[in-house]
């Protein structure tokens, strides 16, 4: 199922979406399929909207006020970006050898006995690299049993990859109430797609594709944790339907999750890139990896939309560019999600 739009990145992103009728809600989302937007006219934004949309469980968006649960869920997520304090409860721990893993990989001086040792101090991790190198894909002719073996196997870009995705996958998938067990797999999924895609579009750029690959894949962890508190919003006589809480739910989780990747030590240029996500309209200050990022959240998010039947399939061309930084390439890493995906 593919599907590509003549320029839609290049749409205003201050035009607001064609508005659907207002009837939303979380029970209705599950039973009934929104129209189909016209390919040719989709925006950013409207990628962003129907996609935001679909992990609110909202069949369509209303121009209306924020109602009593959208203003208490941007209270709740408002206190967790103010006070660290608050994010404590909710805010996923990171392994403890995970940071020390990632600053290994950066060094070009570490060697592979130095990933091993790191790696042979957590006994999950070490079964998880010794199944991966004994996986088809890596097709050794004698079976892996040392972890010194399988770290070869793997390189530097495997454990890379192997750590990122072992270490966020489960921050990332967290069912915990209404909305996390709805979104949480949409979620993952399009986090993945992010991470792939953003990988493919350094390759033409001056960044380092592991940088990228971690920016795509961390993106989205403010969304699970803002999630996570709506999900103890006791109130059964709302939902969130409206335009202005998707745009504020949007810009606070990114906001969340560029305090999260400061406080994980994250690399600098990773938290500078998710940060740039916040105001994406200003295109020509973004970092290379910040251009990068917001073209690969789009692509992700809207094949996450096709899978979802929430776009139709026209198959049409199309000709991508993001601020004059990312032209034919775009095209090239559409089509290599596409294959990813599938």
């Amino acid at each position: 199922m593919w599907t590509s739009f003549r320029n839609f990145f290049l749409c205003s992103v201050d035009r607001k979406p064609a508005q659907p009728d207002a009837s939303s809600g979380p029970t209705g989302a599950a039973k009934s399929r929104p129209a189909q937007l016209s390919t040719s006219h989709r925006s950013s934004e409207e990628i962003s909207s129907n996609y935001y949309s679909l992990i609110l469980g909202v069949h369509s968006l209303a121009e209306t006020e924020l109602n009593s649960f959208e203003s208490d869920a941007q209270l709740r997520v408002g206190k967790l970006i103010r006070s660290k304090e608050s994010r404590k409860n909710l805010v996923p721990r990171l392994p403890a050898i995970i940071p020390k893993l990632m600053s290994s990989l950066r060094d070009d001086d570490a060697s592979g006995a130095d990933l091993a040792r790191l790696i042979g101090k957590d006994a999950t991790l070490v079964a998880e690299v010794i199944r991966i190198a004994n996986s088809p894909y890596y097709r050794t002719v004698n079976r892996i049993r040392s972890l010194e073996q399988a770290v070869l196997i793997l390189g530097r870009t495997g454990i890379r990859h192997f750590l990122a995705s072992t270490a966020f996958k489960p921050l990332l998938s967290t069912r915990q109430g209404y909305f996390t067990n709805l979104s949480s797999g949409w979620i993952w999924r399009q986090s993945e797609y992010c991470a792939f895609s953003a990988q493919c579009l350094s390759k033409k750029q001056s960044i380092d594709p592991f940088e990228a690959y971690l920016a795509g894949l961390v993106r989205n962890i403010g969304t699970i944790v803002a999630l996570m508190t709506m999900d103890h919003i006791k109130n059964v006589n709302d939902a969130p339907r409206s335009y202005e809480f998707q745009r504020v739910f949007s810009k606070q989780s990114l906001q969340l999750s560029t305090l999260i990747a400061r406080e994980w030590e994250f690399p600098d240029n990773v938290i500078q890139a998710i940060d740039e996500q916040i105001t994406p309209a200003n295109y020509a200050n973004m970092t290379p990896l910040g251009s990068v990022l917001h073209a690969a959240a789009l692509m992700s998010q809207l094949q996450v939309l096709i899978e979802e039947d929430r776009v139709e399939d026209d198959r049409t061309m199309f000709a991508c560019r993001i601020g004059g930084r990312l032209t034919d390439n775009c095209k090239k890493c559409l089509g290599e999600l596409r294959r990813y995906a599938s």
